[in-house]
């Protein structure tokens, strides 16, 4: 972000919260939990994560053949879960509807969400990100061009050099 002279404020979740909300006063935090959880949920919920940490990197690759709602569906987790495991792993981070999201691809981002900090909201939303890439991009040259059917993608040296529109 700061190589690309970034100005989008980055709020970094504290340790042992893995999601923050914001309130109706504007303060993020995590968040409020009305209900006891159901114990089997529980237990799913705890061998899901337990079992995705300890995966091997062999066994993740054993799963490029199967679909993200595969994997989930082996474990008694809540609804709730489930659908927010299925919006943002593929419909945000992938684009692609949980039944098509390779388990192996899904496991990887979430590790490295867990290990590499890389779980951090941004201020103004992930709409406020893309906006300050493009704006980084156009100040280094870039031309956007939105709704544009792209014909194919230049790639020099396993790097983006251009794209034919």
């Amino acid at each position: 972000m700061k190589e690309l002279e970034l100005d989008t404020d980055i709020i970094i979740p504290s340790a042992g919260t893995s999601m923050l909300y914001r309130d109706s006063s504007g303060k993020y935090g995590p968040p409020q939990r009305d209900a006891t959880p159901d114990p089997e949920e529980t237990a799913g919920t705890t061998s899901f994560y337990t079992d995705m940490a300890s995966l091997t990197p062999e066994q993740i690759d054993a799963l490029d053949d199967v679909t993200f709602h595969d994997f989930l569906s082996r474990y008694k987790i809540p609804k709730s879960m489930y659908s927010s495991m299925a919006a943002m792993q593929a419909n945000i981070i992938f684009v692609v509807p949980v039944d098509r999201l390779a388990a192996s691809e899904a496991i990887k981002v979430m590790r490295d969400f867990a290990t590499g900090g890389a779980a951090c909201y941004f201020k103004g939303g992930y709409g406020r990100l893309f906006e300050a890439f493009t704006e980084a991009f156009t100040r280094y040259g870039g031309e956007v061009r939105l709704r544009t059917k792209v014909a194919r993608i230049i790639v020099e040296d396993g790097q983006v050099r251009g794209v034919d529109t």
